[in-house]
């Protein structure tokens, strides 16, 4: 009914490792932040804009065992998706992703491009798909394919 919508969702969560030494050795690292979306909808594609900064931190250490450096990052994320539905059960999706650490990182940024296609079953809820996809990471002297 209203093709444009915007979305602002907080998220959260935390993470636990452990080694089996002597020391008991474990990592708490906690982390936060918030998601905005922006969507333009109408009955031949969708588009959609999302923004998100998310703040990690290490919450607790100990043992003998570091798994890794205290944890302090932030992380600035920035992305494109255009959705466009087909045969009438079907969607297919091209996305685009710029990943930003705040903070020192082995690196300062990559980006993510990736496509799917979905199925919509008659018995799932409306704007549900069953997809497969694929997509890379590209970023200075790295690349990854999924």
């Amino acid at each position: 009914e209203m093709p444009f919508c915007w979305t602002v969702t907080p998220h959260g969560g935390a993470g636990a490792y452990f080694a089996d030494d002597t020391g008991s050795s474990h990592t708490f690292i906690g982390h936060g932040g918030v998601t905005s979306m922006l969507g333009y909808q109408n009955s031949h594609f969708a588009i959609s804009m999302a923004n998100q900064i998310t703040f990690f931190e290490t919450a607790s250490r100990s043992g003998s065992y570091n798994f890794t450096d205290a944890v302090d990052q932030k992380v600035w994320k920035n992305g494109l998706k255009l959705s466009v539905p087909f045969c009438e059960r079907w969607v297919a999706d091209v996305y685009g992703i710029h990943t930003e650490f705040l903070e020192n990182a082995f690196m300062q940024r990559y980006f993510t491009l990736g496509a799917s296609v979905g199925y919509h079953r008659a018995s799932m809820k409306k704007g549900s798909y069953i997809k497969i996809g694929t997509y890379t990471e590209l970023a200075k002297n790295f690349k990854n394919i999924n």
